[in-house]
Formats: C-alpha cells, sequence, structure tokens
C-alpha cells in the first residue's frame, strides 16, 4: 500500500452569493480587522488533483484540515478548515473549499479576504492505493513473503505470522506508524493493539506492512 499527503493550488474561484457575517472573538485571524456586523462574499474555490501513475486506480482520497486553508460554505457555524471532495474520476478528483471576502473593505486590500486570498489558499488531501511497484498478485506470483493476521476484526489482541525473524510496521489510516514488532524465529507474533508508547491504540482501520510484502488491512473493535 502507498500514501500521498499532499496540498494542491486553488485553480479555481466562482462567486457563490453574499451573506452577513458578525465577527467576534472566535473569528479567523484574518477577520479580527473587521469587527462588527459585515457583507461578505463567498466564492467557491477547487483545486484537482491528478492520481500519479505509482498508483494502481482505483484509490482512496480524502481531504485533510490540516495543511488546508479554505472554509466552510456556512459561516459563523465553523472557522476551522474545511474542504470536501466535489468528482471524482478514474485518474483524478477535484476538491472544493470556499474562501470569503469582506465587501465594505478597500477594494485592493488583499487582507479583506478570508482566511487568505485566493492566491495563497491550499486544499490538503491524502492518497491510499496499492502501489503499482508491487500489486498483491504479482506479489503472489513471485513467492514474496506475506503477512497473516488472524482474527479479523479483533479484540485484545491480534496473532501475525509471516517470515521468521521479519519486521513488522504498523500504520494508521493517515499513514501515521503506531507499532514496530519482529516476528520471532517461528515466524510469529502478536499486536496487544498498543502504540509504541504503550498506550492503547484507538478503534478502527490499520495496515500491517511486512517489507516485500502487500500491505493487510485490520480492524480493531473499541
Amino acid at each position: 500500500m502507498a500514501f500521498w499527503h499532499g496540498e494542491a493550488a486553488v485553480t479555481e474561484l466562482r462567486p457563490a452569493g453574499t451573506d452577513t457575517v458578525v465577527m467576534e472573538s472566535d473569528a479567523a485571524l484574518a477577520a479580527r480587522r473587521f469587527p462588527g456586523r459585515r457583507p461578505i462574499a463567498r466564492f467557491e474555490a477547487t483545486a484537482t488533483v491528478a492520481i500519479p501513475d505509482s498508483f494502481v486506480v482505483p484509490v482512496e482520497l480524502w481531504p485533510r484540515a490540516g495543511g488546508t486553508s479554505t472554509l466552510s460554505p456556512r459561516l459563523p457555524a465553523s472557522w476551522v478548515s474545511w474542504s470536501e471532495v466535489a468528482s471524482r474520476g478514474e485518474r483524478s478528483a477535484t476538491l472544493r473549499g470556499y474562501l470569503y471576502r469582506v465587501l465594505d473593505a478597500g477594494p485592493d486590500d488583499a487582507g479583506a479576504w478570508l482566511p487568505v486570498p485566493p492566491d495563497k489558499a491550499r486544499l490538503a488531501f491524502t492518497v491510499m492505493g496499492r502501489s503499482c511497484h508491487a500489486p498483491p498478485a504479482e506479489a503472489a506470483q513471485l513467492g514474496l513473503p506475506a503477512i497473516r493476521a488472524t482474527p479479523n476484526p479483533f479484540r485484545g489482541e491480534i496473532a501475525l505470522s509471516g517470515s521468521p525473524h521479519s519486521p513488522v510496521e504498523i500504520f494508521d489510516l493517515a499513514g501515521r506508524r503506531v507499532r514496530g514488532l519482529v516476528l520471532d524465529g517461528s515466524g510469529q507474533s502478536g499486536w496487544d493493539g498498543r502504540r509504541d508508547d504503550s498506550m492503547p491504540a484507538s478503534a478502527g482501520l490499520y495496515f500491517l506492512r511486512l517489507r516485500g510484502a502487500p500491505a493487510v488491512r485490520v480492524v480493531r473493535l473499541p
């Protein structure tokens, strides 16, 4: 399995109506220059992400708040970063968020854009899918090592088996390493559902990776 964490610059901006918003203490930092009730224009900001040829389609793609500088279409319900997948193709996806401009600011006032001007706006995303360098069918034909895990889903502990003395890495859905293990001389080990810092991992989907083998998806139950 391969992961790609990226950020796409806004490439298209379309008017999406006007509104009135009250700037209070929880407003975006850029908005605090404009206290009180203000008229604003809403703009739909989009960016297209091309899926690299290194991925075997179809892939999973989702927006990430971290690194995104667009907002929700509803203000002031939330001033936190927000975006969504507007459309999908086999080898591309369009991400969408919203930018705002204070209408009673000067026409040349770049600071009237909330939260940032269009040329600085970014839409962050994660792509997850099989790498074309070692698809599972090809790996099996070549006799590459595999990792097995039972039971799946699991509570408590999951039994792992594979090539003796092989290192196993466990990743969460965002691609962050959660735990590292080494299979024993008989190719056996187990994961007790804890991270490297000994804290329990949260319930959810995880990936077990043995070097040179396809990743295995496992589900940890509450």
